[in-house]
């Protein structure tokens, strides 16, 4: 039974005080006065009470007034909502305006208890306060669009892209090859520049070209995701997995574009993604100039005055794809190798593990966040790319050399050297050890004269003893000085001397 209706009851019996009846039903002595008040201004009997429902009875004794007389004017309860969207505006602060304008107006508590009364008339996603320029939502339609091959008739299906900005619920939709990495990118550049500038946040669906883990608290981003959002100088928020209220505002976006704008594109037949967005434009200006039903305005206008100012500027150049690759690690000659080519790093990040990023010109490293070594992207195979900062002390020296440098400068010195730095090249084990080899001869030229350096070099050919060590020590003992050296083809024969037989002379036979 109805508290009022029993409050009622025992009042048309009589004999009890306020207080007594307060006591035996649970209720302030304060309230069953006022209904009793009530009952007599009105002049209510007790079988009007039988025949009154439980909210007529509550209507008619529990009213408060929703207008007034203009004296005590109720707030612009849409004003309000809409200034509450701004950072720092509260209920109070608007009511203490409120009561600057009409120093009789209604109390504070009356206020709030009709703006949540408003308020809670309106549908789920214009009920949440997001704050200008703050969010844009993002995910795709669960719908998508034929797209008809030409030539062959072949059906493809386009995903439907839907970015929605919170405060004003502007909305962007474009048609999209994939949900995959590239296309994602696209369409989220394409969606900030729809709207001119940047949010604060971006908040995705969980789709693995944007989150690749989020569970229990550990959110894991895509890399190239967290790229975009440096470009871009915002974060990424992503919604809760299966809390379809965390991402209300893109749901409602994508429910009505599915309604007004690819419901409308049912029958046409587009044979690529161009006509497909041209199609979607001019639909999309439709739909964002529309009316609310509920409030004033449209999506167009309020973004004009709410997100439009808020947003922060567009970078200078759009954002550029690139690939990852994550947790490459650094070889003992500070290569980091990508898609067979080589990139060097500073040599102190040797063993360490760092990232790749590559654009269509240009590759990237970076260590713990931190960019280290930028290179011009190589395409062939075993290409590398050197960088003589990056080297030790002791190894930028040899990186002014090269195998066809080494063997010009032979031919500079002389024909022995030159056959000399093309033996160590080629002969060596390892190459990297023939090229230190030639490396060191011109070192010791620099000591000893390269006319020197040619003769030691004929004679080590002389000896068939082609090795640096030997040709150090030719230099170290002057062997080289010697004014004509003879080759061995060319010393003249020397007659044996022959032994007269003699009784100590044992004679071949011995030895059989």
């Amino acid at each position: 039974m109805s508290t009022i209706r029993e409050i009622l009851r025992v009042l048309f019996a009589g004999g009890m005080s306020y207080r007594q009846i307060g006591c035996v039903i649970g209720t302030s002595h304060n309230t069953i006065s006022r209904y009793d008040r009530l009952r007599i201004e009105k002049g209510i009997t007790l079988e009007q009470v039988d025949g009154m429902d439980d909210n007529t009875l509550d209507s008619c004794f529990n009213a408060r007034p929703l207008s007034c007389d203009e004296g005590r004017p109720l707030p612009d309860f849409e004003a309000m909502h809409n200034d509450l969207k701004t950072r720092g505006v509260t209920v109070e602060l608007l009511w203490q305006e409120y009561r600057a304008k009409h120093p009789n107006g209604y109390s504070y508590v009356h206020v709030l208890r009709l703006y949540n009364s408003w308020a809670r008339k309106l549908n789920i996603t214009m009920r949440q306060i997001h704050r200008p320029g703050e969010k844009m939502f993002v995910d795709y339609s669960g719908k998508r669009l034929p797209i008809t091959n030409r030539e062959t008739s072949e059906i493809s299906m386009a995903e439907i892209f839907v970015a929605v900005m919170g405060a004003s619920s502007k909305t962007y939709v474009e048609a999209g090859r994939s949900q995959q990495e590239p296309d994602w990118l696209l369409a989220n550049a394409n969606a900030l520049t729809y709207f001119g500038g940047v949010p604060s946040m971006i908040v995705p669906d969980n789709l693995k070209s944007a989150v690749i883990k989020n569970s229990k608290g550990k959110v894991k981003l895509n890399p190239r995701f967290v790229d975009f959002a440096r470009h871009y100088r915002t974060v990424i928020i992503p919604a809760r997995p299966k809390k379809p209220k965390d991402k209300a505002k893109v749901e409602a976006g994508v429910r009505i574009v599915q309604m007004w704008i690819l419901a409308k594109l049912r029958n046409r037949v587009f044979f690529s993604l161009d006509e497909a967005n041209e199609a979607i434009r001019p639909l999309l200006a439709e739909f964002n100039a529309r009316p609310f039903k509920k409030i004033k305005g449209s999506r167009a206008e309020l973004f004009e005055q709410l997100d439009q100012p808020a947003l922060k500027a567009l970078p200078p150049e759009p954002y550029e794809y690139a690939d990852w690759k994550v947790g490459a690690r650094v070889g003992l000659d500070y290569m980091v190798e990508y898609e067979g080519c080589f990139y060097m790093v500073p040599y102190n990040l040797v063993d360490q593990h760092v990232d790749v990023r590559a654009t269509a010109n240009t590759v990237e490293v970076f260590f713990k966040n931190r960019r280290v070594a930028s290179h011009v992207r190589l395409h062939s195979q075993g290409q590398r790319a050197i960088n003589r900062d990056f080297m030790p002390a002791s190894h930028q020296h040899y990186s002014e050399w090269s195998p066809t440098r080494l063997i010009a400068w032979g031919q500079s010195v002389g024909d022995a050297t030159e056959k000399v730095i093309s033996h160590l090249l080629a002969h060596k084990p390892h190459p990297e050890s023939g090229f230190r080899a030639c490396v060191a001869l011109v070192e010791e030229s620099k000591r000893y004269g390269l006319v020197r350096l040619e003769s030691a070099a004929a004679v080590a050919l002389q000896i068939n003893s082609v090795t640096l060590s030997s040709i150090r020590s030719i230099l170290r003992t002057g062997r080289d000085k010697v004014e004509s050296m003879v080759s061995l083809s060319e010393t003249p024969t020397v007659e044996p001397t022959l032994v007269k037989p003699h009784q100590n002379i044992r004679g071949a036979n011995y030895y059989n």
